[in-house]
């Protein structure tokens, strides 16, 4: 209960198809303890970090974004469940289409870390949600689209969706790709993402596009006649006066945390 709060990056080990994926668990000083209190089983965050946080220290990944909140005394104490961060390794030098948390094998990895976690810490299975900052909310909607009855709901700052040529440092145009995510993801999961105007770094019409294309399928299930239920809901923020570095103030003050811990999985 009294460690520093830099260590209770806990770690934790997965092997997947005979190879060991080193991942970290934050846990809050008095699990247990809120736990009993509450009566339930703590919620679970899977968190996909974005590209400088990349490597095979097991470390990086918890000097950005959420995990840097979770690393300041008042966040620390008010945040309500465990986070999970896996890493990705970096990219290779001569990969030109790298598809980093989107390649099948890391969104595997990703889930099996989850999976591992979910099980050790005994979590509610109704409450785990997913979580993507920069690179790592594009590995998100691939997460949501493998398993998108698995997360009671998705959010994600500042991500693409079209494939990236990391050689010419330029966009590739794959027009197809938003459409064939929304189906993939389907209409039953919340989502909630954001992206400043400002951002250099990935175009905001990536978010934009995707919005439309989740809006679009959507609208299909709530107008089928054979749908019973309305389809779930999309936030989409567009942040006029911010850059790439979007995630402070989905979570300070757009409170995106919260509104996850709105939604149940039935």
């Amino acid at each position: 209960a009294d460690a520093p709060l830099r260590e209770r990056f806990v770690e934790e080990e997965v092997e997947l198809d005979g190879h060991v994926w080193f991942f970290r668990v934050w846990l809050p000083a008095d699990l247990q303890a809120r736990c009993k209190e509450s009566g339930e089983a703590p919620p679970l965050f899977l968190l996909l970090h974005g590209f400088k946080e990349c490597g095979w220290d097991n470390w990086w990944q918890t000097n950005s974004g959420l995990a840097l909140h979770l690393q300041t005394a008042w966040w620390a104490k008010w945040f309500p469940g465990i986070v999970v961060l896996p890493q990705l390794p970096r990219r290779p030098w001569d990969e030109q289409w790298w598809e980093h948390w989107r390649t099948p094998a890391m969104v595997e990895m990703a889930l099996a870390c989850a999976e591992k976690a979910a099980k050790k810490y005994r979590v509610d299975r109704k409450r785990m949600y997913l979580v993507g900052e920069s690179l790592g909310t594009e590995g998100a909607w691939h997460v949501a689209a493998a398993q998108p009855g698995l997360f009671a709901a998705v959010a994600g700052s500042c991500g693409s969706v079209e494939p990236y040529d990391w050689q010419n440092w330029e966009w590739g145009s794959s027009p197809e790709s938003f459409a064939k995510l929304a189906d993939a993801i389907g209409a039953d999961l919340p989502m909630w993402f954001c992206h400043g105007k400002q951002d250099d770094f990935v175009p905001i019409e990536q978010s934009r596009k995707l919005y439309a294309a989740l809006q679009e399928r959507r609208q299909r299930t709530s107008g089928s006649f054979f749908c019973k239920t309305e389809a779930a809901e999309v936030v989409f923020q567009e942040y006029e006066d911010l850059d790439h570095h979007v995630w402070d103030r989905a979570y300070m003050e757009d409170r995106v945390i919260e509104w996850l811990l709105k939604h149940r999985r039935p």
